[in-house]
């Protein structure tokens, strides 16, 4: 018997190694080492942001989905200094800010005034990043058909409800939730609070 439970704990062990493994890889096989730099500045960045003194990734943001779902985007824009995240911007060494986004314009009807705002990047290495992931995530998978229909980061909210709903779906430590979350959040911080006039060339 304590063999069998012995063999037991040595395959969880290898089926979580294994797993972990293939998470870095879905990075490591898309991006360049000079972007995966950049983008753990910008997870980096949103957890600083965002989880000020809390230890963890995942409680920080299991305690910030309670507050989105009660309050909406304000937590985010609360948080998130829209400077900061500019300045993030320009730290960024590689070519990364473009494999993600793209700019666009858009017309704000109230005031018939035309903004350059940050749009997701359909032919960046970001959405072939995604569809890897979503391969073997299904809620990544209708995420990312989300995003690609919208053409826009619109919001997380089946994966919110997954990691609110405590589903089991959702590892909030495991790195590519935490990119994916980072680069929502900031998206959406983005589009709130950029206000800079698109000017035709």
């Amino acid at each position: 018997m304590r063999t069998f439970n012995y063999l037991i704990i040595l395959s969880i062990i290898f089926f979580s190694f294994d797993r972990q493994r293939a998470t870095n890889n879905e990075i490591e096989n898309t991006f360049s080492k000079n972007q995966i730099s950049d983008l753990i500045k910008i997870v980096d960045f949103f957890r600083s942001e965002m989880c000020n003194s809390r230890t963890s990734f995942s409680e920080c943001m299991e305690s910030s989905i309670r507050d989105l779902g009660e309050y909406g985007i304000q937590p985010i824009l609360k948080n998130i200094n829209f400077d900061n995240q500019q300045l993030l911007y320009r730290q960024l060494e590689s070519n990364i800010f473009g494999e993600i986004w793209s700019y666009c314009k858009t017309i704000y009807p109230q005031n018939d005034k035309t903004y350059k705002s940050i749009c997701f990047n359909h032919k960046g290495l970001y959405n072939q990043y995604l569809n890897k992931v979503g391969q073997s995530n299904p809620i990544i998978k209708a995420y990312h058909q989300d995003l690609i229909n919208a053409g826009d980061f619109t919001g997380i909210v089946r994966i919110e409800n997954e990691i609110y709903h405590r589903t089991g779906r959702i590892n909030l430590e495991d790195p590519n939730i935490q990119l994916i979350l980072a680069i929502e959040y900031l998206s959406e911080n983005d589009s709130e609070k950029r206000r800079e006039p698109w000017l035709d060339k």
